[in-house]
């Protein structure tokens, strides 16, 4: 199949005949319907519409027992009495689709003579004299035939006997003509209950991505443990996935059901194990499930010192620069400064009052304000929009990071720079949304979002010292890697990491992350939503410290620190990301660490970050005015 993908997207098939023909033979449940199913996804998409429920998709199936009777032919390509026949009115809705006929074997030999001509020349003309070209279409049969289990004699057969059955078994049953014609003939070999758990991961994936839990927004955890064990039980080999399939729907699916029924509440995450509230997975009864809510986190602050520049950015703000600029001198002329050991310190200070007086002078992005505040839209978009750049970006900026200043360097803090606790932060990303089980059919869950948090996280604050990570795939080789800076960082994201810690040093990044210590959630309007918990911890302990402990204590559980233990809700996100080369979409976000709830016109994820850490950066304490 990867072959044919090649020479088709390279224009080097035989044009004068279908794209491809296969034939798929092997015991049933071993994923031959599956595997056409993905391959004509892959190489056709979905289909804005077309015949009947078959418009749906790229995949146009046809259950060959149907056309067993003597009158299949006229059923595929139509007769005098219904000219339009099945298969050629596919043909002229579809051209491009993958045409699949599953059990070739049960249908009747006539429908077998009509295949030599379309295998051939890749064209069928109805009884209505219209030509339905498939020349750019791929065909795949289905069979069981030789893989019925024979007794052995002796020692078990070989993979390559049991090739060589079914290649035989074909050959006995069709025509040479029509064996000639096709492409290749692909054995599917009985499923191990190693690829049982396989199947059961991603069944289970697709289980928990079901429009009920999420319009609820009910997000599934399962143990791999339980998965096995669930995969062991249910798997049995002459029935193939189906069997898996059917314990899967009827356990698990019932179990979440009933407990949605006693737990009507949204935003929950259920908990499926088989020793109800141990979480080890280890338990041999009935799936369990148990649903833990989803609790808001509390606002770090009533009041911020830019809180009247985040209501209105556009705003000329005279009084706060000049504060500002009247605070960062007295820092500069601090006599804990003027060591060497803290030119940084002077030098970036110096950089803060450049910035602001260049606002102050700017008239131009004065006036430019004051025309886009005479724009009739809607002010709550706007303000929202402006704010996530230009000089209302580069105001909100320099007056947090003078908010900073004064906390790291004030009243004698500047002696504590070098500290670790405050300074150097680690923060630990792990993804818990549906579906990302543990297994590698549900590590790529929430991985979006996590990518969108680590760049974000890396660019905002410091420098990174340090990128460990858990790779979620790895057997033959140490779990946890470690990687230093940007490139490291790269190297952890190219895969689907089950943990992600990085290591950031710079002025108060502790502080300026703290409060994102909680779950994060994305949500899409196609797809399940994204779900990461996020740690901050302080610089004392090193990124890969934390890879290290999530592993020990996946490997042997404590029940009094759960790995996967929720954390408070920090924020929520609602945003379609836009292509390159389209313009910014709405994006709501509900920030609980500030307090907030607002609607922007953003590219991307961090365009909203970043200001939001800037305005908690200036939280004032209890009491003080804004």
């Amino acid at each position: 199949m990867a072959e044919l993908a090649i020479r088709i997207k390279a224009n080097l098939c035989d044009p004068k005949r279908p794209l491809g023909v296969f034939l798929f033979t092997g015991p049933t449940g071993t994923g031959k319907t599956e595997l056409a199913k993905a391959f004509a996804r892959y190489l056709y998409g979905a289909a804005p519409g077309g015949v009947g429920e078959r418009g749906s998709s790229r995949l146009v199936r046809f259950d060959m027992s149907e056309l067993s009777g003597p009158d299949a032919v006229s059923r595929l390509i139509g007769d005098a009495w219904e000219p339009e026949g099945q298969l050629t009115a596919a043909g002229l809705a579809q051209p491009f689709a993958v045409y699949l006929f599953d059990e070739i074997e049960k249908a009747h030999r006539t429908v077998h003579a009509l295949l030599l001509q379309l295998f051939d020349d890749g064209r069928l003309t109805d009884a209505k004299g219209q030509t339905a070209d498939f020349r750019k279409a791929v065909f795949i049969m289905t069979s069981n035939l030789g893989a019925s289990p024979k007794p052995s004699v002796g020692f078990h057969a070989s993979p390559d006997a049991q090739s060589q059955e079914i290649a035989r078994a074909v050959r006995e049953f069709f025509a040479p003509e029509l064996v000639n014609r096709i492409d290749a003939i692909v054995p599917f070999d009985a499923l191990t209950v190693a690829t049982a758990v396989q199947v059961a991961h991603k069944e289970l994936g697709k289980l928990f991505s079901r429009q009920g839990l999420v319009d609820r927004n009910l997000f599934v955890r399962i143990d791999p443990k339980t998965v096995e064990s669930l995969a062991a039980e249910a798997f049995r080999s002459q029935d193939g996935a189906r069997s898996l399939k059917r314990f899967l729907e009827d356990e698990v699916a019932t179990q979440l059901g009933e407990e949605i029924a006693k737990n009507p509440g949204a935003m929950q995450v259920l908990r499926i194990d088989r020793e109800a509230g141990t979480g080890t997975g280890t338990g041999t009864g009935a799936p369990r499930v148990t649903a833990e809510p989803i609790v808001e986190a509390r606002p770090v602050a009533s009041h911020y010192a830019v809180e009247r520049l985040w209501k209105k950015p556009q705003d000329p703000h005279g009084e706060e620069v000049a504060r500002a600029l009247s605070l960062l001198e007295s820092l500069g002329s601090q006599r804990d400064l003027r060591s060497h050991e803290l030119e940084w310190v002077r030098l970036r200070i110096e950089d803060l009052i450049r910035r602001l007086e260049r606002l102050t002078n700017d008239r131009e992005a004065l006036e430019l304000a004051a025309i886009e505040r005479t724009f009739d839209r809607d002010a709550r978009l706007f303000d929202r929009s402006h704010l996530g750049r230009g000089a209302g970006r580069e105001m909100l900026s320099c007056l947090a990071e003078t908010h900073i200043l004064s906390r790291a360097i004030g009243h004698g803090a500047a002696a504590h720079l070098d500290s670790r606790r405050e300074h150097r932060t680690v923060l630990e990303l792990l993804p818990l949304s549906a579906g990302s089980t543990g297994g590698s059919a549900g590590s790529g869950a929430g991985r979006a979002l996590l990518v969108r948090l680590a760049g974000a996280y890396a660019a905002a604050r410091g420098t990174i010292e340090g990128v460990s990570w858990v790779d979620a795939e790895s057997t033959d080789r140490p779990r946890v890697h470690s990687a230093a800076g940007a490139e490291g960082l790269r190297a952890a994201l190219s895969g689907a990491p089950e943990l992600l810690a990085i290591e950031l040093a710079g002025l108060a990044v502790h502080e300026y992350f703290q409060a994102d210590t909680g779950l994060h959630v994305w949500h899409r309007s196609v797809g399940i939503p994204d779900l990461v918990r996020v740690r901050v911890f302080d610089g004392t302990a090193a990124a890969s410290d934390r890879c290290e402990r999530f592993v020990r204590l996946k490997a042997d559980p404590d029940p009094t620190e759960r790995w996967d233990a929720l954390l408070p809700l920090v924020r929520q996100i609602r945003f379609d990301e836009p292509a390159r080369s389209r313009p910014p979409a709405r994006l709501e976000v509900e920030d609980f660490s500030v307090g907030i709830s607002e609607q922007w016109r953003a590219r991307e994820l961090a365009d909203v970050l970043l200001p939001l850490w800037l305005l908690r950066a200036t939280a004032l304490p209890a009491g003080e005015p804004a």
